[in-house]
């Protein structure tokens, strides 16, 4: 079993304000990259109802980062941009 050692925070801003984001929080927990997992997130108001999520990612400290698991949410429908807010190594 890998060792996550990493966590990552994403922001996870949607297309528009009528994404479910739980529905759309369900559809990033099944696409996942091998070896990452979910440890916590949150809904993040940011300007007239649009909300962003905000999730802690546990992933593997390995070559690549981030990117495959940016890669993997940008793929999702409904999904504007992931940007990476902090990375601690832990």
């Amino acid at each position: 079993m890998a060792k996550l050692n990493i966590i990552a925070q994403l922001r996870v801003m949607p297309t528009d304000i009528d994404i479910d984001l739980a529905d759309l929080m369900v559809r990033i927990k099944s696409s996942l990259p091998e070896n990452t997992e979910v440890e916590m997130y949150r809904e993040d108001p940011i300007a007239f109802g649009l909300k962003a999520l905000v999730i802690n990612f546990l992933i593997e400290d390995k070559e690549g980062g981030t990117t495959p698991l940016e890669e993997s949410i940008l793929a999702l429908e409904g999904v504007e941009n992931v940007e990476v807010i902090g990375v601690t190594k832990i």
